[in-house]
């Protein structure tokens, strides 16, 4: 189910007119410019709030602080 399948069901369902904000979060690519694209993607379809996931399940401390000073892609 894409993303944007799932907002225009909720689009579809809601009884509120009110903007909302959209979030979700994962794993981006190391470099800038697959990020970017793929969080361009992302906003496209709706999103408007990514949470980057940091742990120890996504490699150790010295990458995930490489991955933090990388800082959020560019759109």
């Amino acid at each position: 189910m894409t993303l944007r399948t799932v907002l225009a069901y909720m689009q579809e369902h809601r009884r509120g007119t009110a903007l909302f904000d959209v979030n979700l979060g994962g794993v981006t690519p190391g470099d800038a410019s697959s990020a970017a694209e793929m969080m361009a993607s992302y906003a496209e379809a709706g999103l408007t709030w990514w949470t980057e996931n940091i742990g120890p399940l996504h490699g150790l401390l010295e990458e995930m602080r490489l991955r933090i000073h990388q800082a959020p892609p560019k759109l």
